[in-house]
């Protein structure tokens, strides 16, 4: 996490939006000699006012049987990022002092996890998830167009997890640090480089705070 308290956010709406956004992540444990991670799609599930992160892991990775139960497990989802340039600020033209930074938003959800292999809770997970992601044209595909034998076997060659949800944080580092026409510049040379979902959250966060 960023050092610079003006970029911390604990608005809780806005966090869960990016995490749902931008289900790709990174779900990070201890293990006996370190930590663990793995990049996969995570699954932002809703408990009544309760929070939940749900995937799945090969069984061949260590991590599901590594991890150390008794110590939290963290969620990480990255939104749109990138480079920015000191030439692109309009008070360069006066004041030099200016260096090379990342623009970027994060979440952080931490809570305990617990690991599960029961085929009926992994089938209604997949089952979740393919509903999920799975792009609705023609068609979407779902578990039960595959014979059920061949949909166990699957299964067994995965372990399901959930984080129960007890904190979450977020950064967006976008700019806020700098001067208001600096901040235009920066979302400008954005767009202007093809980063327009960047811009557009720049911009919202621009207007959200001279609102």
């Amino acid at each position: 996490m960023s050092p610079a308290k003006i970029f911390y956010t604990d608005d809780a709406p806005t966090l869960v939006a990016m995490a749902e956004q931008h289900p790709f992540g990174d779900l990070i444990t201890v293990g006996p000699t370190g930590p663990l991670t793995t990049a996969i799609p995570l699954l932002v599930m809703h408990d009544g006012e309760k929070l939940q992160i749900k995937g799945h892991l090969t069984r061949t990775n260590p991590q599901w049987h590594q991890s150390r139960l008794d110590l939290d497990a963290v969620a990480v989802f990255r939104a749109e990022h990138g480079y920015v340039s000191p030439r692109w600020y309009r008070s360069t033209a006066t004041n030099q002092q200016h260096v090379p930074t990342w623009n970027y938003s994060r979440v952080e959800a931490t809570g305990s996890i617990a690991f599960f292999d029961d085929p009926q809770e992994l089938l209604a997970l997949v089952t979740t998830l393919t509903a999920h992601f799975e792009p609705p044209m023609p068609a979407g595909w779902s578990p039960d167009q595959s014979p059920n034998d061949f949909i166990q076997n699957q299964l067994k060659a995965i372990v399901g997890f959930t984080i129960h949800v007890r904190e979450l944080h977020g950064i967006r580092k976008l700019s806020q640090n700098k001067p208001t026409e600096d901040r235009k510049a920066v979302i400008a040379s954005f767009n202007q480089l093809g980063q327009t979902t960047l811009a557009t959250r720049m911009q919202e966060l621009l207007e959200e705070q001279d609102y």
